[in-house]
């Protein structure tokens, strides 16, 4: 197959992990499971309290955010072989906005959860990313530090790829086409794929 795109998840992916989602729930009252959804439920006065807890976190890892090593030389050398790369994140627009311009980071199309419609794990703003890149998602790379991106490319019909940064990545990596350590290892992948050769 060829690869005619790579899509990012951004924090833990190509940032270093920095959102305390455990210390995140705490301040919202001890709220359980993944925090999206868990506000979609609730009414918007509590919603609203919840969401600006959440944004002062993200404002703060934003300003703080530190990328992972590789990741700037893995977006400079995908543009240069020509490749299109997309951003796929359930952060906010804001968010990306600032570590862009703080990192010099550039991509071709960018879906944040203000997009329309339901965020990771479900598939549809991944196959939002490749209508926008004008690409098959077939041809296309999920590349993710959690199980929500990895279930997002499985869905979508990519390749999943899972960069192991996060502490329970062991617990679902087996939902992962390929699982790497750092980001450079996405060249021996993309070889691997265009030359036919089963995954791992």
């Amino acid at each position: 197959m060829k690869v005619t795109a790579v899509i990012f998840d951004l924090d833990g992916t190509l940032t270093q992990p920095f959102l305390d989602f455990d210390q995140i729930r705490k301040e919202m009252g001890g709220i359980k499971g993944p925090i999206l959804e868990a506000m979609e439920k609730m009414d918007s006065t509590r919603r609203n309290e919840v969401e600006s807890i959440l944004l002062h976190h993200e404002k703060v890892a934003a300003q703080n955010a530190q990328l992972n090593p590789g990741a700037k030389d893995i977006l400079k050398k995908l543009r240069q072989q020509k490749r299109k790369i997309g951003l796929l994140t359930r952060n906010s627009k804001a968010s990306v906005q600032e570590i862009s311009q703080n990192h010099g980071l550039e991509f071709d199309a960018i879906i944040t959860r203000e997009e329309d419609g339901p965020v990771k794990p479900d598939p549809h703003g991944f196959l939002r990313c490749c209508e926008y890149l004008e690409v098959s998602p077939n041809n296309t790379m999920m590349i993710g530090d959690y199980v929500f991106d990895l279930q997002c490319g499985n869905q979508a019909g990519a390749t999943s790829v899972l960069i192991c940064t996060n502490k329970d990545y062991k617990s679902f990596m087996d939902q992962a086409d390929y699982s790497i350590h750092h980001l450079e290892e996405i060249h021996q992948i993309i070889k691997k794929l265009e030359n036919g050769q089963p995954s791992n």
